[in-house]
């Protein structure tokens, strides 16, 4: 398959359009643990506080494109503990809230969040572009998770009552609009 490629586009910080920031670091390419991606700068928002890649590397292909080959992006990731953080993570949703009720993972990638909901007594779904994360959280997990971004899944309003997106929102050209979709769902 050919490599995707992508636009290199340098950005305002997408939270508050400031053009001030400093250089935190690398991440992508020979900076990712499976060398996936494409390496690019990583600054954070002197006004904000937000971190972003900058230039913010827009592909010309389609989302999906991005993660195809789950067992080498995730090459090194131990599911059990993530599972076990994804506990204690719903423990606190539960306490906040007072109850188990309907979770949404945006960003689920393999589903390691929802199985532990799921494990929890939550109801639980996830969204992620990625086909082949899907299918391996379907297959592998038993989790219900849909291939897709979250504006494409016209969730009802008020439809959830606590929403995660771990590692999510410095992949977001345009975070308001995610946002704004989270608080309505």
């Amino acid at each position: 398959m050919e490599r995707l490629k992508f636009d290199m586009k340098k950005v305002e910080c997408p939270a508050c359009g400031s053009d001030q920031h400093g250089f935190e670091g690398w991440r992508g390419g020979d900076e990712h643990h499976s060398g996936s991606g494409i390496k690019t700068a990583i600054v954070r928002c002197k006004n904000c506080t937000h971190q972003y890649p900058n230039p913010m590397p827009i592909p010309s292909g389609d989302l999906n494109d991005l993660y195809e080959n789950a067992e080498q992006y995730f090459f090194g990731h131990d599911i059990d503990e993530k599972i076990q953080n994804g506990i204690r993570l719903v423990s606190q949703f539960e306490e906040r809230l007072g109850y188990k009720g309907r979770f949404l993972d945006v960003g689920c990638g393999l589903g390691e969040l929802l199985r532990a909901a799921l494990d929890e007594g939550w109801e639980a779904e996830g969204i992620d572009p990625s086909i082949e994360f899907v299918t391996f959280g379907q297959e592998k997990l038993g989790v219900n998770a849909r291939v897709g971004t979250l504006g494409d899944a016209r969730f009802p309003s008020d439809h959830f009552d606590a929403i995660a997106m771990s590692s999510l929102i410095e992949h977001l050209y345009e975070p308001f609009p995610v946002l704004l979709e989270i608080q309505r769902i």
